[in-house]
């Protein structure tokens, strides 16, 4: 009895340290990877201005003014490698001083308020034209790499790892938090009952949701049977267990993807290297976001429908690194209004010809003609 008073004493206490650590679970409540990157990012950050460990600081170690900000921001981007190149990219300066303000704004929700300053943190952002795109997989490509991945340890879950992530467009920090509850049928529309919609919280705590096909959930079930996947899944557990009891918060049990970032990374690289596919091509697990947004654009979806497989809430965002790849001359209305097509060439072909064509075209340019045959009652 009194230890279970003196545990409940413990968790009345309240203190700097132990309020930042709540608000590290509530980030890793969505993303275990985001929560490890924010928590690394804010030790870091109170390492370097204030010389200390979160379990040493006092209130006073809140308070800072937009200089002070701006100071570390030009330390991080001052620091060097041992190359003499700098040590850390634009994005990357970026997301440490997002992590710092992320945690600052919770404190002040949870009491702090008279020791923050939010507006320390009103200045532009570095601009990230530093950073390097992510390669782009053509469809042949991407249909490789989901065969090929099936030769890789624990083969299977990789390959529909790689599939999912085309068919999404999620980051793989969403991809590694889904869970099977996250996956629910499609019950109204078009598609009532020949699909699932995919929950998850992706960049920015925004919401993003994804249908799949009947065909390619029951792969994903069926991965449930296969031994290596099992065995992992429980290694995965293992450790899940213990770092919930360390971090003291819920087991997260039901992960599909029991598998880490840096693993997903390596998988990428080796089957790049199966299939032949240069380094400098610069392939990675974010190319098949990329994939899944250029299908869209390649079927004729229009912006704002490359937009929302993107998740992006800015339509520049998918303008500026998708849409303005490469010019579709025959979407423009100087082409489409006075070119002339010449479809008598089409007279001569036979039935199986005119399939074998429409059988090489864009899903978008067949679902057309499927609905055009059910319109004039061809079928």
């Amino acid at each position: 009895m009194n230890a279970l008073m003196n545990n409940v004493q413990l968790l009345k206490v309240k203190n700097i340290h132990n309020s930042i650590l709540s608000f590290l679970n509530i980030v890793g409540d969505k993303s275990q990877d985001t929560k490890k990157a924010y928590e690394k990012d804010i030790i870091n950050f109170f390492s370097v201005m204030r010389g200390k460990n979160l379990n040493e600081l006092t209130v006073d170690d809140l308070t800072y003014d937009r200089d002070d900000i701006i100071r570390y921001r030009t330390y991080l981007k001052d620091l060097k490698k041992p190359v003499g190149s700098a040590k850390y990219k634009a994005s990357s300066i970026n997301r440490f001083i997002k992590s710092v303000s992320s945690m600052l704004k919770d404190l002040e929700q949870n009491g702090y308020g008279e020791y923050i300053n939010l507006s320390a943190f009103n200045f532009d952002k570095l601009s990230e034209g530093d950073s390097k795109r992510a390669g782009t997989l053509s469809e042949g490509e991407f249909k490789q790499f989901e065969s090929i991945a099936l030769q890789l340890e624990n083969g299977v879950m990789k390959s529909i790892l790689f599939g999912l992530a085309g068919r999404t467009s999620f980051r793989i920090s969403a991809l590694l938090s889904l869970t099977w509850a996250d996956l629910t049928p499609i019950a109204h529309g078009a598609y009532k009952g020949e699909g699932w919609n995919i929950r998850t919280i992706d960049k920015g705590n925004k919401e993003d949701i994804k249908p799949i096909m009947n065909v390619f959930y029951e792969k994903m079930i069926a991965m449930k049977n296969d031994e290596q996947y099992n065995i992992a899944l429980e290694r995965w557990r293992d450790n899940e267990r213990k770092n919930a009891q360390k971090e003291n918060r819920p087991v997260r049990e039901d992960v599909i993807f029991p598998i880490s970032s840096t693993a997903v990374d390596n998988a990428v690289k080796r089957v790049c290297k199966m299939i032949g596919i240069d380094e400098d091509r610069k392939i990675s697990i974010h190319s098949f976001k990329g994939f899944g947004i250029n299908k869209v654009v390649d079927a004729g979806g229009t912006s704002f429908q490359a937009q929302d497989q993107a998740n992006h809430s800015s339509i520049k965002t998918t303008e500026k690194h998708y849409l303005s790849r490469r010019k579709e001359y025959s979407m423009y209305a100087g082409m489409l209004i006075d070119e002339e097509i010449d479809i008598n060439i089409l007279n001569n072909l036979n039935k199986m010809e005119l399939l074998k064509i429409i059988n090489d075209m864009d899903k978008g340019i067949q679902r057309q003609i499927v609905n055009k045959a059910k319109q004039y009652k061809l079928v």
